[in-house]
């Protein structure tokens, strides 16, 4: 939905207690915090339609778009979304304005075995946390595709000498 952060007059996060003892922080003061927060986290994605991870840095914290949604934020534990004892759903709901009101269930986080990563994400992912490290965004992309090609390797150490020393 095409939501505007300053529509939304409240949000309420209904999340598994599994998933609000990991990441319930309330009110993140450091980065590290900020990363463990279901409303930290939901705040950033309604403000900027995405979260990836050079979006958490020192600014964000003070960010006054991220501080109102915060304001307007409630996490509730509700272990009720689901009878299945392996799932950790959580749903939100948006009250708007206008009085309308956005809700949506996920039974699952993108990621697990449930609702796996496609191709490209994976690819994203690993680009975004692999580039830095590598120093290069061809360096990093060369080793993913190395990676990929792993499972059909016949030998792991021929694999090895040709795919990582180079890296080295």
């Amino acid at each position: 939905n095409d939501i505007r952060p300053g529509d939304i007059q409240s949000i309420e996060i209904r999340a598994h207690s599994v998933s609000a003892g990991v990441a319930g922080i309330l009110n993140p003061r450091t980065i590290a915090e900020s990363k463990f927060s279901i409303v930290f986290c939901t705040a950033l994605a309604l403000s900027r339609k995405q979260v990836v991870l050079t979006d958490f840095s020192p600014a964000l914290l003070s960010d006054p778009a991220i501080s109102a949604l915060l304001a307007k934020s409630e996490l509730i534990v509700d272990d009720g979304l689901t009878d299945d004892p392996g799932l950790r759903p959580a749903k939100i709901t948006l009250r708007l304005r206008d009085g309308s009101v956005l809700s949506e269930t996920a039974f699952t986080r993108k990621g697990d075995p449930e609702n796996p990563l496609s191709r490209d994400e994976i690819r994203n992912k690993f680009m975004e946390l692999a580039g830095p490290a590598w120093g290069s965004y061809s360096s990093a992309a060369a080793i993913f595709e190395s990676l990929s090609r792993l499972p059909e390797a016949p030998d792991l150490s021929k694999w090895v000498n040709a795919n990582l020393m180079p890296w080295q």
